[in-house]
């Protein structure tokens, strides 16, 4: 599987040389239908990963319209939403309001509910293969670089996802100069019909006939044409053409996938710690997971997973004098974000505090030596129960009465670093309350004893 041809051909010009291929992601012999880890629920034959409704940047449309290895079916999919005004904007033909709640409501059905099946898929293919766009075209479900690569392609996702941005409104300033102030945000972000926010689009299927004769103007009735047009204002732009349309703006994305790719190459720390990995049985063999890589455990022998605590801060040499056979697994732990580098808040399990919890003790929570995110969710059952949950690194803590959840939510702003302390106020059974729940949460990996406040970084 590899990037199509024209954002292929930038990433290529930005980095120097072809984006890797994934051989692991099979879309024409799906991999995902046959899952390695027995806890993963198999896609559907019949639908894959197409259970996804891509929203196309004007000029994608324009150029599957005009490829002949666009199919039929996929051309009069074009065609009929386009006509029927199915989210067909200047800038995008996007997702429709009741689209995006499907599709919202739907992802636990993801890659089983042929309802959600995107238009353009055909007989188990992609009728307008080349020319996907960014969220199809990375994609990759399984990575040889598992984790690391994972990372890369995501990297990539945001840059290309910005790019197709950045030249749609492009085409839109040129084609539709009196039209843009309705369709661009004044931080040159589109205004998405999906999303409600293009003023006086209905919620619907079809965009209302007021609003598409304001934001279409004199191509009202000739939307395939401005498509078309767009292509072809795109199609001889090179890498320098689009970076010096996309400005500061892309500025921050090209970092990122710069960065993710030095990762691919760097060679091997000579100091790593063992993250927050949830281990099951693959016959004889143990599987880690991750949760960047929740569905592709990587297989090891037993002697390998055993010895993971080994990793706690001591030199590398160290680890591989006592247990030699893990050398030729180091990479592939790296590669799957098993094993990681202390920093951004993280200490080496040897070099935190020990012995008995105190007030003035500094907690942070724990990001697994990979930047894991910090995050919560609230549910509420339909007895009105609610239960808060926070997650960070493959782990997850749940409360439900608002003592705890106020305790929670204290750690989550306090997560670089806090004073065990201050939480007492916060139980009506004190510091004495506070600190066994405190330390159950560091004996789970949750929290993490540091020797001081973690200074606040950006969240990965």
């Amino acid at each position: 599987m590899s990037l199509p041809d024209h954002a292929g051909a930038w990433m290529e010009a930005l980095l120097g040389a072809p984006v890797p291929s994934e051989p692991r992601s099979t879309c024409a012999d799906c991999a995902m239908c046959r899952p390695a880890s027995p806890a993963t629920r198999a896609f559907s034959p019949s639908v894959k990963c197409c259970t996804f409704q891509p929203s196309l940047p004007n000029f994608l449309v324009g150029a599957a319209l005009l490829d002949e290895r666009t199919s039929e079916r996929a051309r009069a999919a074009l065609r009929g939403r386009i006509a029927e005004g199915r989210g067909a904007t200047p800038l995008y033909l996007e997702r429709t309001p009741d689209e995006e709640r499907d599709q919202e409501l739907g992802k636990a059905e993801y890659g089983q509910d042929p309802t959600l099946l995107c238009d353009y898929y055909e007989e188990g293919l992609c009728g307008m293969w080349a020319h996907r766009e960014a969220v199809c075209s990375t994609f990759w479900c399984l990575s040889d670089r598992r984790a690391v690569g994972m990372r890369f392609h995501e990297a990539t996702k945001r840059l290309l996802g910005r790019v197709e941005e950045m030249l749609a409104i492009w085409n839109v300033r040129a084609l539709l100069p009196t039209r843009a102030d309705a369709l661009v945000h004044l931080d040159d972000r589109p205004r998405r019909y999906a999303l409600g926010e293009l003023p006086g689009a209905r919620t619907g299927g079809s965009i209302g006939l007021p609003t598409r004769r304001r934001i279409w103007g004199p191509w009202m009735g000739r939307e395939e044409a401005f498509y078309r047009a767009c292509a072809e204002r795109v199609a001889p732009l090179s890498w320098a053409d689009v970076r010096t349309i996309g400005g500061d703006a892309l500025t921050a994305a090209i970092a990122e996938v710069q960065a993710a790719r030095a990762r691919l190459d760097a060679p091997l720390p000579t100091v790593l710690c063992a993250g927050n990995v949830d281990r099951i049985t693959l016959g004889a063999e143990a599987g880690l997971l991750t949760e960047r890589v929740p569905d592709d455990p990587l297989a090891v022998p037993n002697a390998v997973a055993d010895a993971l605590p080994l990793f706690d801060g001591r030199p590398l040499a160290e680890v591989l004098a006592a247990v030699p056979a893990i050398g030729p697994w180091l990479q592939r732990l790296v590669d799957q974000e098993v094993l990681g580098v202390p920093g951004e808040g993280d200490v080496a399990p040897r070099d935190r505090p020990t012995g008995t919890l105190g007030p003035d003790d500094v907690l942070a929570v724990f990001r697994s030596f990979r930047g894991s995110t910090i995050d919560h969710r609230l549910d509420v059952s339909p007895e009105g129960e609610v239960t808060w949950a926070l997650v960070c690194g493959g782990r997850e803590v749940r409360v439900e009465d608002s003592e705890h959840i106020r305790l929670l939510q204290f750690i989550e702003r306090g997560a670089r670093g806090f004073r065990a302390g201050d939480t007492a106020g916060l139980l009506g059974g004190g510091w004495p309350a506070a600190k066994e729940l405190l330390q159950d949460l560091v004996d789970e990996g949750f929290l993490q004893r540091v020797a001081e406040p973690c200074a606040p970084q950006p969240p990965r």
